[in-house]
């Protein structure tokens, strides 16, 4: 669970250089890993920790598609 807050954290920290439909794209971005994460909890509670590191690169994605296509700037 700590590692989906801190992909809220960081989801929601984009509003310092993005748009609000920026954060909130962001966040729909969370939506399948927590998905992955409840379905896997209920399977695999040990794997299930690790699968927060699947959604940083995403973000990480969307984030640099925003700065480079987007125009978001700080």
């Amino acid at each position: 669970m700590g590692g989906l807050f801190v992909l809220l954290w960081l989801a929601i920290a984009t509003s310092v250089y993005s748009p609000w439909w920026g954060v909130v794209l962001h966040v729909l971005v969370l939506v399948p890993v927590v998905m992955w994460v409840v379905r896997w909890a209920q399977t695999r509670p040990a794997a299930c920790t690790f699968v927060p590191l699947a959604g940083l690169p995403l973000l990480a994605l969307v984030t640099a598609v925003g700065v480079t296509q987007g125009g978001w700037s700080a």
